[in-house]
């Protein structure tokens, strides 16, 4: 038992020998709830220390993790804690279309709380554009990435967006 534990010191600055965004990024996905919350909460800590930027690519790899569900949601929901904490001081540098048509293949997704979840996320982007934006077209900006016009999800989408008077996701008494 000495010798494993000695051997997991000498890798642990980057926990096991991966990189600690990886390794919490895992933790997303785990099938106990209150260690998905404590990554939520350490992914929030990390961003209001070395902001929201900084991590955006960890983001879109979770929303782009193959088989777990938790995972993708977790990635779109701190991709929105990352636009609503968005402030001058911490200032979340992204490209709006770009960030659109990353996340437009989880409109697709077999999971309907990462479908519902994005399509949050698509909201707040089309109703609450970051500063110096213009208004975006979500739908027009999907089209390229082979949204179907005339689909029942393209419907959906702009009857969401147009939607203005359900609420759009904010934090909750946690930081989430």
């Amino acid at each position: 038992i000495a010798r494993a534990h000695v051997h997991h010191e000498r890798v642990i600055p980057g926990v096991y020998g991966l990189p600690l965004g990886h390794y919490i990024t895992h933790q997303l996905g785990a099938t106990q709830v209150v260690l998905r919350k404590a990554a939520m909460r350490t992914f929030a800590k990390l961003m209001a220390a070395v902001g929201s930027t900084a991590l955006l690519p960890a983001l879109l790899r979770a929303t782009e993790h193959p088989r777990n569900a938790y995972i993708r949601e977790s990635g779109c929901r701190l991709i929105i804690l990352a636009l609503l904490t968005n402030s001058s001081v911490r200032r979340f540098d992204f490209d709006p279309p770009s960030l659109v048509r990353s996340v437009a293949a989880l409109l697709h997704d077999s999971s309907e709380r990462v479908r519902v979840c994005v399509m949050e996320l698509l909201a707040l982007l089309a109703q609450r554009p970051p500063r110096n934006a213009a208004a975006l077209d979500v739908v027009a900006l999907l089209r390229p990435v082979g949204l179907d016009p005339h689909s029942a999800l393209a419907a959906d989408l702009r009857s969401r967006l147009a939607n203005t008077s359900l609420a759009l996701p904010s934090i909750n008494a946690d930081g989430l």
